[in-house]
């Protein structure tokens, strides 16, 4: 199976993913020479709309590498999906930091993340770069039993929380017009519903043909908000962590088998060059 998880970064990191399966991904940089990391200047880009955040690595992957990959996913750089696939003994052992993290998260099924310190998030970071490829074939292989993943529900629904960062104002009102308007929802007779929990800091694994209906779903609805924002704000990023809760949700709604699983994730709490 063809699969890669992009690290999202805005400048070269001190320590670039390479591996089978991540991959760091760079934007408003061309891609490295010698294939540490992948830069979004090598093909069609959006790299100088940085009020987009995230959704500039997205797109170039979108526009460039979908036929590339059967799965693809993102992350942040300060912010890691929780995969762990390594025996327990193994991470007791040589992960100790790590396997303190696997308790945590599996005694709260409920808990959606960990602020955790440098030294943390880096040894989480180590331990995936060793993976074998034993253990990678591993994480494919249960990747392709879903065709979804995602981080576990934030605690809040959608519209309260939107509320309690930017208040209910014309901003919300454009983003459901926005999202109404889509080919996505119209063609379905469907209204976005903003009353689940669940926003997704534009971080997700999904098949290549999902991944490309909700960037089709998430250019539709750019292309309204776009005009209804002032230039240089960074909601358009913000925007978008909300469509894909609206998309998400109303595909559980007419695939009720669709297999979707939600995993917690680290934040490290200091930047990373």
């Amino acid at each position: 199976m063809r699969m890669k998880i992009y690290r999202c970064n805005h400048v070269a990191p001190e320590r670039p993913d390479v591996g089978p399966i991540f991959k760091t991904l760079i934007s408003g940089l061309p891609s490295c020479a010698q294939g540490t990391y992948e830069g979004d200047l090598d093909g069609v880009n959006i790299a100088n709309q940085n009020t987009h955040s995230e959704m500039r690595h997205q797109f170039y992957v979108w526009k460039n590498r979908l036929a590339d990959y059967d799965y693809i996913g993102f992350e942040h750089y300060r912010r890691a999906f929780f995969i762990d696939p390594l025996p327990d003994a193994v991470v007791k052992a040589r992960y100790p930091g790590v396997h303190m993290l696997r308790k945590a998260f599996t005694a709260r099924p409920n808990s959606h993340n960990i602020l955790a310190e440098k030294t943390l998030f880096d040894e989480y970071m180590d331990m995936r770069a060793a993976f074998s490829e034993e253990n990678n074939a591993a994480i494919q292989d249960w990747i392709g039993h879903h065709d979804i993943i995602v981080q576990r529900a934030h605690p809040d629904p959608l519209d309260a929380q939107w509320r309690q960062h930017f208040g209910m104002n014309v901003l919300w009102s454009h983003l459901l017009i926005a999202a109404k308007k889509t080919s996505f929802f119209a063609s379905r007779g469907a209204t976005p519903e903003t009353s689940m929990l669940g926003t997704y800091c534009n971080m997700y694994i999904m098949r290549a043909d999902l991944f490309d209906e909700y960037m089709q779903f998430w250019s539709e609805a750019m292309a309204y908000l776009d005009a209804k924002v002032e230039p240089g704000q960074r909601i358009l990023g913000h925007f978008a962590e909300r469509l894909f809760s609206m998309y998400l949700y109303q595909k559980q709604i007419e695939t009720p088998l669709l297999s979707v699983r939600r995993l917690p994730f680290l934040i490290c709490n200091q930047k990373i060059a």
